[in-house]
C-alpha cells in the first residue's frame, strides 16, 4: 500500500505541483485569517472586505467557505496585499 506525505499527493503525482498546491492552500488560509480578523476585530462586513478587494460579497463568502479551486495564487496574493 502506498503512503502519502500529504493529502495533495492523492490528487497530484507531480512533486512540483504538490508543492504549488501546498503553497496555494497556505496562502488561502492566510487570506482567510486576514478577512476573519477584519470581520471579527475591526467590525468589517464581508461586503466591506469585498469593496476593499474590488470583488463582490459572494466571492468573499465562497473564499471563506473554502472555494479552493475558484481562486488563483495571483488573486490570493492580491487579496493578501490588499488586506495588510
Amino acid at each position: 500500500m502506498k503512503t502519502y506525505k500529504s493529502a495533495f499527493e492523492l490528487v497530484e503525482d507531480n512533486p512540483a505541483k504538490v508543492r504549488l498546491l501546498k503553497a496555494k492552500f497556505g496562502l488561502m488560509n492566510e487570506v482567510i485569517d486576514l478577512i476573519n480578523y477584519k470581520i471579527n476585530s475591526c467590525d468589517y462586513t464581508q461586503k466591506d472586505v469585498a469593496v476593499m478587494l474590488g470583488v463582490t460579497q459572494p466571492r468573499i463568502s465562497r473564499l471563506l467557505s473554502g472555494g479552493f479551486s475558484e481562486f488563483s495564487i495571483d488573486m490570493l496574493t492580491q487579496f493578501k496585499f490588499g488586506l495588510e
